[in-house]
């Protein structure tokens, strides 16, 4: 027992004898204090009040490593930096109730030791055995401690499972574009407001998304699974759902849309879905991993291109097409590309290319409309900052292979015409079908063919086709996907993104 406790049980008992008091006075005294009071009779909760306020507004103590630092402080300045948890850590049920959704966190992929588990637990178990040989400026700093940790782990797993633990933005600065929705004053105030009766607050705020659900249902069989049956493989899909839990606990800013596409990076697939129709998906070539990572946006698909040319990007020109012709002076002219400063085409003969700067190319190089373009016979634009867009190809045979990170940036689509069908607002077959005609296919439908035959299907008069409605798309990135019927789907980490994920939230 601690040896303050003892000292003041000894002079109580004195004092009731010395006036006669009955043996009954000293357990009376004893039962009116709580445990708090009786292991800490000098506890004075100003005191970790002062040190709360020096720890969150001195530089010379601010934890930088937290991404809640303006948050813990604000709720601490909202309630003049009074402790909200350690005033009587032996009875206040609320520990219990935000440790015990701590320790469960692993059902959504997470690692206790995110929140500190370890030495919270530790603070608090050695704080509620008593400190016999520390003085009372350990003890209030071992106070101060705790009360931090407990408010920082609140703060963080509230949010986290609300909005996300990690900011994409910041994890995949390079590459991840997409708006997602951010913690508010509102979210904050909730979240302190809630802070007296944690309990309702946090099962409230557990994600309810029907394919986050099938992600934990995912967890809660591989760990039911003896070590005997967990393979290599079973440990890798392990880490992969803990990695896209974090990802569906990201939010988009954009409502969704009934009509949409979405690309899948990690997967080289496409999905078009529209109510009423069979969903659209095929095989798509992505970015290649080392060099030419096709970034993760959302735009809205508002024209198509039909017959397009190709104006060769300056990081192609650098790396291939120069090389290229200085290798063989035919190649320009068996890639139908010509070489312009500004609308004049220039003879290549007449370049003395040895004298050329690849890296600072001084003409542009566009490539003709035809088959064996290297965008097909059709592209679908979206505004977007990178220049990239889906798009035909003459290269087939790669969308038979498993590697299709092979592009340089933009998305190449397995069946363009199937994209294109589904993005006409209306599904007339003839128009179709001079869609199909301008870029120099055959008719597909039997009045289409009529009319062929008749020589009466006119190609349509101009080959930028602009949709009646824009299409959301979206370019995202998962290494479990669910397909349109349900169905969940694993796809490789091309880009190592997972990792990236997993090594922030401390899952490695």
């Amino acid at each position: 027992m601690n040896k303050i406790v003892r000292t003041l049980i000894l002079v109580a008992a004195l004092s009731l004898a010395s006036c006669g008091g009955r043996s009954g006075g000293l357990n009376k005294l004893l039962h009116s204090q709580s445990e708090m009071e009786r292991n800490y009779p000098d506890f004075q909760a100003d005191i970790v009040s002062d040190s709360l306020r020096m720890f969150l507004t001195d530089s010379a103590f601010v934890d930088t490593t937290s991404s809640y630092v303006a948050a813990v402080d604000s709720f601490y300045r909202l309630n003049h930096y009074q402790p909200i948890w350690i005033k009587n850590i032996f009875e206040d049920t609320r520990l219990d109730t935000l440790l015990s959704h701590i320790q469960r966190v692993p059902n959504h992929g997470l690692n206790p030791e995110y929140f500190e588990q370890t030495t919270i637990t530790n603070l608090l178990d050695s704080l509620k055995t008593g400190f016999t040989n520390k003085g009372m400026a350990d003890i209030y700093s071992s106070f101060r401690q705790l009360e931090y940790l407990l408010t920082k782990a609140y703060i963080s797993y509230a949010t986290g499972l609300k909005y996300g633990f990690l900011s994409p933005k910041k994890t995949f600065p390079n590459d991840y574009f997409i708006t997602i929705q951010s913690p508010d004053s509102a979210h904050y105030a909730g979240l302190f407001a809630a802070a007296d009766a944690p309990g309702a607050y946090l099962a409230k705020i557990q994600p309810t998304d029907t394919d986050y659900i099938k992600l934990q249902a995912l967890l809660k069989q591989y760990d039911s699974l003896p070590d005997s049956l967990v393979s290599d493989s079973i440990a890798t899909n392990y880490k992969t759902v803990q990695a896209n839990l974090e990802r569906y606990r990201w939010k988009r800013t954009t409502p969704p849309s009934e009509k949409y596409i979405w690309v899948n990076v990690a997967a080289m697939n496409l999905q078009a879905i529209e109510p009423g129709y069979e969903p659209v998906t095929m095989n798509v070539c992505v970015g290649k991993a080392t060099t030419n990572q096709t970034p993760l946006l959302e735009s809205e698909l508002y024209y198509m291109n039909l017959n397009p040319t190709w104006s060769v990007p300056a990081s192609i020109i650098e790396k291939e097409v120069y090389w290229a012709y200085r290798k063989d002076s035919t190649y320009l002219t068996k890639q139908r590309m010509k070489i312009l400063k500004g609308t004049e085409e220039l003879n290549p003969d007449s370049i003395d290319w040895k004298k050329i700067n690849p890296k600072h190319f001084p003409y542009s190089i566009r490539q003709d409309s035809g088959n064996d373009n290297s965008l097909g016979r059709i592209k679908f634009m979206f505004q977007n900052p990178f220049s990239v867009y889906l798009h035909d190809t003459p290269s087939k045979r790669r969308f038979l292979m498993k590697d299709r990170a092979v592009s340089h940036g933009c998305v190449r689509v397995q069946n363009p015409m199937d994209l294109a069908y589904f993005c006409l607002s209306t599904k007339d077959s003839v128009y179709f079908d001079r869609l199909r005609t301008t870029i120099e296919l055959p008719p597909v439908s039997k009045e289409g063919k009529r009319l062929q035959r008749q020589e009466k299907l006119e190609p349509l008069k101009n080959d930028i086709v602009f949709l009646t409605h824009k299409i959301p798309l979206t370019i995202d990135y998962r290494t479990i996907y669910t397909l349109p019927d349900g169905t969940i789907q694993f796809a490789e980490d091309i880009y190592g993104f997972d990792a990236k994920i997993r090594k922030a939230l401390r899952l490695d």
